[in-house]
């Protein structure tokens, strides 16, 4: 199978070079994202996929290992689509996706990984196939992005994204879990070992509970993080909340 794929893939090749228009996408389209592999790197392109929303219904193709992780994000904001395996051509796992897909009309198709997986613009028929950019990428993606996720904001024409929005945070349900943690700020949040210095009270993740509370919205209470670089820091930065070394 894997020497087979190589030779499938440059003999199929043509079939992505049809003519297009980039820039005529109607407001209601149907897009299909690729997640970043990594944890951390997702929640970096949540502003942008949140943006998105105004060019149509955002459906996320991304690992089943994140789906815990998505229960912080606002209910509706996106279809999700977990795979359990990097989806490779021919496979059972990818014959399998694609009859799921077939009879769905996405129109266009983004790729956020780099480089990118050449084999996901055959699970679709989308006529608009972003991706970094990449020699190896085209035919199989047609628009490609060079200087990464800004650049990508800015094609879009993109303003700056309200991560609240994201998350569903109001002032009043902050001011609720502020009332609950019962602590002083400055509040620093601590999601490694506890050897900072700090003026004021500290939240430890993993020793101080609460039960039902959502970690992100406590991130975004709290007035600095302070731990390792992971999918909490990544959060901290959406928040832009001072980060401690």
């Amino acid at each position: 199978m894997k020497i087979f794929i190589p030779w499938y893939l440059k003999m199929t090749r043509n079939k992505f070079t049809r003519p297009f228009k980039p820039i005529a996408m109607r407001k209601k389209s149907a897009l299909l994202v690729s997640a970043p592999n990594a944890l951390k790197d997702f929640i970096r392109t949540l502003p942008f996929l949140e943006n998105l929303r105004a060019r149509g219904s955002v459906s996320l193709f991304l690992p089943r290992t994140f789906e815990v992780f998505t229960r912080h994000l606002k209910p509706g904001l996106f279809e999700y689509f977990f795979f359990e395996k990097i989806p490779v051509l021919l496979s059972r796992e990818f014959k399998a996706w694609q009859k799921r897909f077939q009879e769905m009309p996405f129109e266009t198709l983004i790729e956020t990984n780099n480089p990118a997986n050449i084999h996901l613009p055959y699970l679709v028929t989308a006529e608009k196939r972003f991706a970094f950019y990449d020699p190896k990428a085209y035919p199989y993606y047609n628009i490609l992005i060079k200087g990464g996720l800004k650049t990508l904001q800015d094609f879009f024409q993109f303003d700056k994204s309200n991560p609240k929005k994201i998350f569903h945070i109001t002032e009043t349900e902050t001011r609720k879990l502020d009332k609950q943690l019962g602590k002083k700020h400055p509040l620093l949040f601590v999601a490694g070992p506890d050897d900072r210095e700090w003026a004021g009270d500290k939240f430890i993740l993993g020793r101080d509970f609460l039960p039902d509370a959502d970690i992100a919205k406590i991130i975004y209470l709290c007035d600095a993080y302070h731990g390792p670089d992971d999918e909490w820091r990544a959060v901290a930065k959406l928040f832009d909340k001072p980060v401690l070394v």
